[in-house]
């Protein structure tokens, strides 16, 4: 039974790693995940689209398989937890007509993607380009996660239990069951 023990906890401290990767050109782009485990991998490759809203389609996926099943999502626990595990390398390349205006939106765009990295505690680089000739809007983003197997569990398990106590809490305040305080009437 302890070699049973053993081996489960050399299986749950191998590291994970996870390569993450998002290319926007204007308003098309791709989206890369992979994950690899024990010389074993698994890549997920999509396309972004943006009319109206952003649209994600998976590449190399047979047409209309997945339709009727409800999306795979993960919490928003649960990504904010594994991203701030990961390194990041964020590169932005930004071209307007007018060079004035290409400055003011640079220094925009670094100044709010380094208060991001800091406020979500991302560790990783940043940089922002200029390019005065052309308008263009370039963006390259890659993290690459590096776990173990165990750690990712906890993660998964902390954020579930966290969307349930968040449920739990709006079922109960929509059904007026607690309040804080008394509302005013004036």
């Amino acid at each position: 039974m302890l070699w049973l023990v053993g081996a489960l906890y050399l299986l749950l401290s191998l590291p994970v790693t996870i390569r993450l990767g998002v290319s926007l050109n204007g308003m098309r782009g791709s989206a890369q995940a992979t994950l690899f485990w024990l010389g074993f991998g698994a890549r997920m490759d999509s396309e972004i689209a943006w009319d109206g809203r952003p649209r994600v389609r998976v590449r190399y996926a047979a047409p209309g398989k997945r339709a009727g099943k409800k999306p795979v999502s993960i919490s928003p626990d649960a990504m904010r937890m594994l991203l701030c595990m990961g390194r990041w390398d964020i590169r932005l390349l930004v071209g307007l007509e007018d060079a004035a205006q290409t400055a003011v939106a640079v220094g925009a765009l670094r100044a709010a993607l380094c208060a991001v990295m800091a406020g979500g505690r991302l560790s990783g680089s940043a940089q922002v380009g200029a390019d005065f000739a052309v308008g263009c809007f370039l963006m390259t983003a890659r993290c690459i996660i590096r776990a173990p197997l165990g750690d990712i569990i906890l993660i998964g398990v902390r954020a579930a239990r966290q969307s349930r106590r968040k449920t739990r809490r709006a079922s109960v305040r929509k059904e007026g069951k607690t309040w804080s305080s008394i509302p005013s009437r004036a």
